[in-house]
């Protein structure tokens, strides 16, 4: 099957005595989106809770459980928290804020292959950043909406959005928005069969990805990387990629993305009909499902016992 280029438990009570006793409202939403970025979103969640009603933090506090649950696939609990985001930024005139949440609902019905009514989200979000000339939402905006064009077989349209964007995030010479920018153009090459132009395009992404302080991204064009030489055949250079992006998402600790590389790694090893590493990377999987809490675990568990099969015979 054709990989598809990606467009990453302490007790509450052991955190809390980590924190000085006069730490702000701010402070804490600062904390809990650190908890979060590191994969803790359990965590992040209880951080978060404590400033939901802030007049200041409301808006910020309820989009950040938004993606809290969003990472934990419970789509419905974060458009809830979204939805209650929105209403927040509203009363205060938070503009910046109910964008985003118009943005992340669109991901979510992406995500739920509801397409149209993703872009309609996303078609919401650009509004309000034209309107108030919110360049950062708007190379948002427009690289998510080329996504969707995409999907949809538009290519025209879609090449299009996907320029805008780039453009956009050149005139405010956005580093993190180029380096996604150039991801996601290289997914539409190597969608259209154009593996030279992905990897010159993700040669990009790397270049301006590196420069950021979060190595998230960077781990992101590794794995994409690795895809593609993997679909060329060329499982060597999939495998150095695959690596380069699992070390760094290990660093990172974010359970989501390193389940993504070891799940690559594990596939890959099955097609070269390598079982034993191919099995001993989706136990590695299974272990993240539990420490994570992850419903996959049945199908990753389906897998392993397959691949078990597949061994024995």
């Amino acid at each position: 099957m054709r990989k598809t280029v990606v467009l990453v438990l302490l007790a509450l009570v052991m955190v809390l005595s980590a924190l000085p006793q006069e730490m702000t409202s701010e402070g804490i939403y600062k904390k809990a989106e650190e908890l979060f970025y590191n994969g803790n979103y359990m965590e992040a969640a209880d951080m978060a809770e404590k400033v939901l009603q802030d007049g200041a933090l409301g808006s910020k506090a309820n989009i950040l459980m938004g993606r809290v649950y969003m990472a934990l696939e419970n789509y419905d609990k974060a458009i809830e928290f979204y939805d209650k985001g929105i209403q927040a930024a509203d009363k205060s005139r938070d503009t910046v804020n109910i964008a985003w949440a118009y943005n992340n609902i669109g991901v979510i019905y992406k995500m739920k292959g509801n397409y149209q009514k993703a872009l309609d989200y996303y078609q919401k979000a650009l509004i309000i950043d034209e309107a108030f000339n919110l360049k950062y939402g708007m190379a948002r905006e427009y690289n998510n909406i080329a996504n969707i064009y995409y999907i949809l077989g538009n290519k025209k349209f879609a090449q299009l959005f996907y320029r805008k964007a780039l453009w956009a995030n050149q005139e405010i010479n956005h580093i993190e928005g180029l380096g996604i920018a150039y991801n996601n153009l290289a997914s539409y090459h190597y969608n259209d069969d154009n593996y030279t132009k992905a990897i010159e395009y993700l040669n990009y992404a790397i270049k301006y990805d590196a420069q950021l302080p979060y190595k998230g991204n960077l781990a992101d064009d590794y794995q994409n990387l690795g895809i593609i030489y993997e679909t060329m055949g060329d499982y060597d250079q999939a495998r150095e990629n695959y690596l380069k992006s699992l070390d760094i998402n290990l660093k990172i600790g974010v359970f989501s993305k390193i389940l993504q590389n070891y799940e690559n790694l594990s596939f890959l090893y099955e097609k070269k009909k390598d079982y034993p590493k191919a099995i001993d990377y989706r136990e590695k999987m299974i272990e993240v499902d539990r420490k994570a809490g992850f419903m996959r675990i049945y199908r990753d568990q389906e897998h392993l016992k397959r691949l078990n099969e597949k061994l024995n015979q």
